[in-house]
């Protein structure tokens, strides 16, 4: 982090958080604020990744959050779209690519107007998908087992 103290610690954690919520009208009122900490990566936790250190502009493509990439990638901001995350080499555009939220395709067609390179490799792709079995290959369906014998009603056990 760019500023080593306890208050620039929180702003950039509120920030990544404002990043995630897609509230680009709070980020901006604290970018103004702190204009020095829009490019600067802070810890940010996945189940997936585990905590590396994310700028908002990375959070904001992760979650696809259109607002806030358009906040970031504008004037007074400018965040640097081809900048890698520290620990794990992933860009914004990774982070968008795989993030998996329903705004995506908005969120990579902002990166790369902004400038992100496509040509970079990420470090950690994504799994492979699984190939489905063509239907001549499933097994045939199974009978399902039969049901017991009803008891007569009024008899006891």
């Amino acid at each position: 982090m760019a500023e080593e103290n306890p208050d620039a610690e929180a702003v950039s954690a509120r920030l990544l958080e404002l990043a995630a919520d897609d509230d680009a009208v709070a980020l901006a009122d604290l970018l103004t604020a702190h204009p020095s900490l829009a490019d600067d990566p802070a810890p940010w936790y996945s189940p997936s990744r585990g905590a590396e250190p994310l700028t908002p502009l990375m959070v904001a493509a992760l979650y696809g959050s259109v607002s806030c990439l358009d906040a970031l990638l504008s004037p007074p901001h400018l965040a640097d779209p081809n900048r890698a995350s520290p620990s794990s080499l992933s860009t914004a555009l990774h982070f968008a690519a795989a993030g998996g939220a329903l705004s995506a395709p908005a969120a990579v067609s902002r990166l790369l107007a902004a400038g992100a390179d496509p040509t970079l490799q990420d470090p950690h792709p994504p799994p492979p998908l699984r190939p489905r079995r063509p239907p001549s290959q499933l097994a045939p369906p199974q009978e399902p087992p039969p049901l017991p014998p009803r008891r007569p009603q009024g008899v006891a056990s």
